[in-house]
């Protein structure tokens, strides 16, 4: 009779059913933007629905699995690229909002000299860091909208003689693309 019990309460703790849990992915941004959530990917535009994704965790009676789901957001001018893990229990669903965290800049060059570098730095920083162009702005140009964080205010420039220009009015905002202008 023990036996039946013991083997009745270990079939109790040991059965499982499989309960529903979603993620949510809102796009809170202006622009569209492409993620993978699990093995899925998608691309959402400012005005869709949000992309919601089911998955089947199993619930025993004292305990829950957990699932780890992966989620990627691919980066563009305005959002940093993530890659971030989302543990799910059941009967427990995830909400994840994307919005901007960046700011764009663009270099304008009126100037008759080739900027070779360009580097920023944050209030109390020393280090200028490295630059944040991969090819020299020639005279008369503008270089492509560059995804930086905001929070810097410093821009230091270098021309392809080694002259360095400093500037302290840089104002970065997210969501936003300030356009600087190479002035001597």
């Amino acid at each position: 009779m023990v036996r039946i019990i013991l083997s009745t309460l270990v079939l109790i703790l040991i059965t499982a059913c499989a309960t529903e849990s979603e993620i949510e992915i809102f796009n809170d941004t202006e622009n569209s933007v492409s993620f993978v959530l699990g093995d899925r990917i998608y691309h959402l535009l400012p005005a869709d629905p949000p992309a919601a994704q089911t998955f089947y965790v199993n619930s025993y009676i004292l305990f829950s699995e957990t699932l780890k789901v992966p989620f990627i957001l691919e980066g563009q001018v305005f959002l940093e690229s993530k890659e971030k893990v989302f543990r799910i229990k059941a009967n427990v669903n995830k909400k994840y909002h994307i919005t901007f965290d960046r700011a764009g800049l663009q270099i304008s060059n009126p100037s008759v000299y080739t900027i070779s570098a360009v580097y920023l730095r944050r209030e109390g920083d020393d280090d200028w860091g490295d630059s944040i162009i991969e090819e020299p702005i020639y005279s008369e140009n503008i270089s492509s909208v560059l995804s930086v964080e905001p929070d810097f205010n410093y821009i230091k420039i270098t021309d392809s003689f080694g002259s360095e220009f400093q500037e302290e009015a840089l104002d970065l905002q997210v969501g936003e693309t300030t356009i600087y202008i190479f002035g001597l």
